[in-house]
């Protein structure tokens, strides 16, 4: 991604060209506890669990088990049993067709949680991780990214980039998708932009 937008950046010039780096939803991704700088991100927590632990070697939750940085509120990192893997740490690829309630959080004191085929555990079971509901990031230079501050709503992201480009809202009105005051008001008719 990074590098898209730097040859973006490096193909156009910012006196013309606006430029948005988004996303259209976040993931149900957590950091947890407390970790101490440096923590590895796929690794267990290092610290404290909440505010009111001892900083220690490892954190621990109230049931006395360790547990990592990183963990997801649904996905196939549910550790219950399910028709491919027992119950406990799951590792990839995990799609189980059914699985049984949880008994608690396994042990994971003895679990290399880097290792590339560990699965984050998942409070909820689902075959594959669902999108959250945070809000996302949005970046932006050129003309009119001034705009792009603070939180906007989805929606709002449309209009902001269609204010910014004259040429753009000339055209958009020109479709008749535009109020008296000349702002777009509806969506246009993909066909009415298509190069003939």
């Amino acid at each position: 991604m990074s590098d898209a937008v730097q040859t973006a950046l490096e193909a156009t010039s910012r006196d013309d060209t606006l430029i948005v780096v988004t996303a259209d939803h976040s993931h149900t991704l957590n950091f947890v506890g407390y970790p101490v700088r440096g923590n590895p991100i796929l690794g267990k927590v290092r610290g404290q669990g909440g505010e009111d632990d001892t900083p220690g070697d490892l954190a621990r939750d109230q049931t006395g088990l360790t547990f990592t940085t990183l963990s997801y509120a649904n996905g196939p990192g549910y550790t219950g049993a399910s028709n491919r893997q027992p119950a406990g740490p799951k590792k990839f690829l995990h799609a189980p067709s059914s699985v049984e309630p949880a008994e608690g959080r396994p042990d994971l004191s003895h679990v290399d949680t880097e290792h590339p085929d560990y699965l984050q555990e998942a409070l909820v079971p689902l075959k594959s991780e669902s999108h959250g509901g945070e809000d996302v990031g949005i970046w932006a230079i050129g003309p009119g990214s001034d705009a792009f501050r603070g939180t906007l709503e989805q929606n709002t992201i449309y209009h902001v980039i269609v204010q910014a480009a004259p040429k753009l809202r000339a055209r958009l009105c020109a479709a008749g998708t535009c109020d008296a005051n000349g702002v777009p008001v509806e969506l246009p008719k993909p066909g009415n932009f298509e190069k003939k």
